[in-house]
């Protein structure tokens, strides 16, 4: 096979983080319809969690024709990002990260949140789980991957979830305060109807980002099921389980009275309408006078001012993605507002507070969001303490906090591993209280600045939510406390005693208290919207300070002059906004009330409290991974060539636990070209802190033509030594192989060991379709051994990718890549590498020898240096689609290329019509344009075509410019 390539004998098969940690034992809770795998020190969350997913089968069960007989669903509280996901591959299972969700982001506005989640999941397995008409006896045959509906769009299937999530709990997106800020915020800007049904599937760098099938999908559902009966949910998934993929709109048609895309059109004209009403109230009073702050960044929020009002710090997302906390100084007016771009030195991003190294998310089902909650300045000095999610294991990715000295430019980090976010210092500047994070828990601590001890305060009951503690005094902590009742108030906490008091609690779902000019203040959504309140701290009465048409969330006030700084929810995402005192002081102390968009729809249900689930009523066993091994399923493939009228047949396999102590995976693929089946298989054991596994693979390759062809066979263990410890970007992967090469006429074997090490920090951003900056380097060698007919072999490989970001024009990147083989034995070039000529993914970070233009396997050799060179720059963005077919076309960009190679080996001579001796005094060249579209088909594969125009300056051994067409899977989106 001309696409499977040499360097399979050293490829590396990088050291990804764990799914747990190696030392932790987990336990088998087992429910009539799930399997609840749980840390064994974690069993009273676990049983919890098997009471609510039986309370989900009970409400789900209404909605759905076919179910699977068992669920496995894995409690890992290895982040402190709240998300999940579901799928059916291999096994329908769940994934779910249980932390709270925090105060910014869409789930924030939860009730009972456990339920809530794994309704919301489990609705996508059942989803999945419809397979009718002929798909019933093709599901026999093809195994688990057999799943209809799991074609939808992601709106469809993101949608329906969303809105079983509100309509079977007291909580739910569709009840969302935040959600409703959005919508007010696209109507107030008159651009509601501008988002159209093909955007709404996609993740785009735009607001609002990855929250569109969240969205715009529950829109969908919910007006389906206000329009007919909930049982609209029942019906369309039945008729969809036994359609062709991705003609979807005779069901609606047949059941709406319209296809999707008009019943989309209409369904934002309605919610426009009802937004109107609310907007119709509102607008009695005018809106508090606002002005954007930093208009540059893309989004802004959690603004925090300095003791003495010199300095502003607060969160911005550039326009590239990149977020950092930005420091800026009072300008000439004697406000932040940004005036000049010099305000903002460089020296005063202090730090890229949303880089997560590597945290496989393995599709998430929700948008990240909220890995920085806050931002706060020590009183008399200029330090800023701050949270951050970083990794804390190869497995664990925790929020801990992070002190910054504004003075020196020097970040210290305060805690490790503490789970500690939401800080804020006491008045005297030695401590700081936190909110400390556990699985569907949150602890009130402090914790001391100079012996960096943490001591926990108060204990919250499960699932109720501490967030944003702040001092009143040095006696008396103030926070906000939501309960699984939806019900969110005021709590003061008194440190001597413990003793706890709720506070103004006529103002519902309080957050963000903080103390200022000695009263509290504080954010409500009393009057509907979010808005700030101000209180004396003497009664229990408290007076509007904004009228805000979105919301208005975090803030800070200016001590000196008393201004105010606030997150508000544009049409364009959250910015911070300046009010002047002056302004502020014009807001009436009530303010015009409105009422819950789909208060008809989803009225509040009776808030009774959740009973722990008893533990006997479920048996727990020790968990076993075996049962979940055997083959699920399998993809056949076929793909033809007109070139060289061949054709292969593939078929695919693979296979985990749900804890990933084990993965494999095995593909078979005929080649008509070459007659033969390549076999190649793998396996990877990570029970233990270092992993290990084996490669076996069998292959024939061909060069140039059919007939020139070689087998190889490989037969490898290996061990990937844990040096996380040693750098986070590092993985290392030592290995034993037995290779043999076999052509018509020779045949070679080898036999010895190897390793290959790997370093990669690497800068990616969805506004770019490539790595933007950063660099990855490695090195490997080969030693095989004389023994009998063994041969004898040392090979060196060495390489690495460069991204200078930038250096011309803004967003163009320059892109270096050099891979280099080499031996010092000279016995066979099939020994060596050949190029490929073709790039089937993005950027490898393996070694891949590529001369485009040329012919597959036109070079070969035991030494080979390969430099490959781009210049990448965007086009234009499309971001097109024709209403709900499976196909969207992100952007256009392009790229000037050049590969070169120096080899010691042969090359193809195609005049001549033979392969050739060459040496590496002799260089082979070519130069290129590549036009690269970013595309997503099927509703949810990124895939990227590239039609490359190639000129090879080879002479003799290649003929004229060349155009080919390509398809790289899984490109950076």
């Amino acid at each position: 096979m001309s696409k499977i390539f040499l360097f399979v004998l050293f490829v590396v098969i990088f050291a990804h983080s764990f799914e747990v940690p190696p030392s932790l034992r987990f336990k088998t809770i087992e429910t009539p319809h799930f399997y609840v795998v749980v840390d064994e020190k974690k069993m009273d969350t676990g049983f919890f969690i098997a009471g609510s997913l039986e309370r989900a089968y009970k409400a789900l069960d209404p909605y759905f024709s076919q179910k699977p007989n068992k669920t496995t669903v894995v409690i890992n509280d290895k982040t402190d990002l709240t998300n999940g996901y579901a799928t059916r591959i291999p096994y329908p299972h769940i994934m779910i990260y249980p932390v709270l969700p925090n105060t910014s982001e869409s789930l924030a506005d939860y009730g009972d949140w456990a339920f809530e989640l794994l309704a919301h999941e489990y609705a996508h397995i059942l989803t999945f789980e419809g397979a009718r008409s002929f798909y019933r006896y093709l599901r026999p045959v093809f195994g688990s991957i057999i799943s209809p509906n799991g074609l939808m769009p992601r709106w469809w299937k993101e949608g329906v979830s969303v809105y079983l999530e509100t309509q079977l709990s007291n909580g739910g997106r569709l009840r969302s305060n935040y959600q409703e800020s959005l919508l007010r915020s696209f109507v107030l800007n008159d651009t509601l109807s501008d988002f159209k049904i093909f955007e709404i599937n996609e993740f785009l760098h735009t607001w609002p980002e990855g929250n569109r099938p969240y969205l715009f999908g529950s829109l969908i559902w919910a007006q389906m099921a206000a329009e007919e009966t909930p049982t609209i949910v029942k019906q369309l998934h039945d008729r969809q389980a036994g359609r062709v993929p991705f003609f979807i709109n005779t069901p609606a048609e047949d059941y709406l009275g319209s296809d999707y895309e008009k019943f989309f059109e209409d369904t934002l004209f309605t919610t426009e309408e009802k937004v109107l009403k609310q907007i119709d109230v509102i607008k009695q009073l005018p809106e508090s006078i606002a002005q954007p702050m930093d208009p540059k960044s893309k989004y802004s929020s959690s603004p925090a001012i300095s003791f003495d009002g010199k300095y502003l710090a607060y969160l911005a997302v550039s326009k590239r993605d990149v977020k950092e906390v930005k420091i800026l100084e009072k300008n000439k007016n004697g406000n932040f507002i940004v005036l000049d771009p010099s305000q903002i030195e460089n020296s005063n991003q202090i730090d890229d507070i949303y880089e997560v190294d590597d945290e496989d998310q393995n599709n998430p089902d929700g948008p990240i969001a909220g890995n920085i909650q806050r931002i706060s300045w020590i009183p008399k000095t200029y330090k800023i303490v701050y949270d951050k999610i970083d990794t804390y294991s190869p497995a664990e990715s925790y929020s801990d906090l992070f002190l910054f000295d504004f003075t020196t430019k020097k970040t210290e980090r305060l805690t490790s591993g503490e789970r500690a976010r939401e800080a804020s210092p006491s008045p005297e500047g030695d401590q700081v209280v936190f909110v400390k994070l556990d699985a569907l828990k949150t602890r009130l601590a402090v914790l001391d600045l100079k012996t960096k001890k943490v001591k926990v305060l108060w204990s919250a009951p499960l699932q109720e939510r501490i967030s944003s503690p702040s001092y009143v005094d040095a006696t008396t902590i103030i926070f906000s406390l939501r309960k699984p009742t939806t019900e969110e108030f005021l709590v003061s906490y008194d440190i001597s005693s413990g003793a706890m008091k709720p506070m103004l609690t006529d103002f519902p779902e309080a957050r963000y208290p903080t103390v200022l000019g000695g009263n509290l203040y504080f954010s409500s959504t009393k009057n509907g919207i979010r808005n700030i309140y101000i209180n004396n701290l003497k009664d229990s009465k408290a007076e509007a300070v904004t009228h805000i048409y979105t919301g208005s969330f975090s803030y800070t006030l200016d001590p000196l002059t008393k201004d105010m700084y606030f997150t508000k929810l544009t049409s364009k995402g959250p910015q911070v906004h300046f009010s002047s005192q002056t302004d502020l002081t014009k807001t009436p102390d009530e303010l015009p009330k409105i009422g819950r968009l789909y208060a008809n729809q989803f009225p509040d249900k009776p808030k009774t409290p959740i009973a722990p689930e008893p533990k006997g009523n479920f048996p727990a066993r020790d968990y076993s991974p075996y049962s979940y091994l055997w083959p699920r399923y399998w993809i056949p493939f076929v793909a033809t060539s007109s070139s060289d009228n061949r054709f292969l047949l593939q078929a695919q396999t693979s296979g985990f636990d749900p804890l990933k102590k084990h993965t494999y995976s095995l593909d078979l693929v005929f080649d008509s070209a070459t007659g033969k089946t390549a076999v190649d298989g793998t396996y990877l054991n990570q029970v233990y802190k270092h992993k290990f596994g084996f490669v076996y693979n069998e292959y024939t390759t061909y060069f140039v033509f059919a007939s020139n062809a070689a087998t190889y066979s490989t037969r490898s263990v290996f061990v990937q030594p844990n040096i996380w410890h040693m750098s986070k970007n590092a993985s290392l992967q030592v290995s034993a192989k037995q290779i043999d090469a076999k052509t018509s006429t020779t045949q070679y074997s080898r036999e010895g060991a190897g390793f290959m090490f790997n370093y990669a920090d690497l800068e990616r951003t969805n506004s770019l379709s490539t790595p933007f900056s950063g660099q990855n380097y490695y090195v490997g060698m080969n030693q095989y051994l004389k023994s009998g007919e063994k041969i004898q072999q040392t090979q060196f490989l060495l390489g690495t990718s460069q991204y200078w970001p930038d250096l011309l024009v803004e967003n163009h990147v320059i892109y270096f890549k050099l891979d280099a083989l080499y031996s010092s034995d000279r016995i066979s070039p099939i020994l060596g590498m050949p190029t490929n000529s073709l790039l089937l993914q993005q950027d490898p970070l393996v070694p891949y020898f590529l001369m485009r233009g040329y012919l597959q396997g036109q070079f070969v050799g035991e030494t080979m240096i390969n430099p490959k060179f781009e210049y990448r720059f965007p086009m234009r963005e499309i971001n097109r689609g024709n209403s709900t077919h499976p196909i969207f076309l992100r952007r256009l960009h392009g790229a000037l290329i050049s590969d070169g190679v120096f080899l010691d080996g042969r090359a193809y001579h195609k005049t001549d019509n033979v392969f050739k001796n060459v040496s590496t005094n002799q260089s082979f060249w070519n130069m290129g344009f590549e036009f690269r579209f970013d595309l997503n088909i099927a509703y949810q594969m990124p895939l990227t075509a590239i039609i490359g125009i190639y000129n090879p300056l080879a002479g003799s051994y290649t003929s004229s410019s060349s155009a080919t067409t390509s398809f790289q899977v899984g490109s950076f989106f």
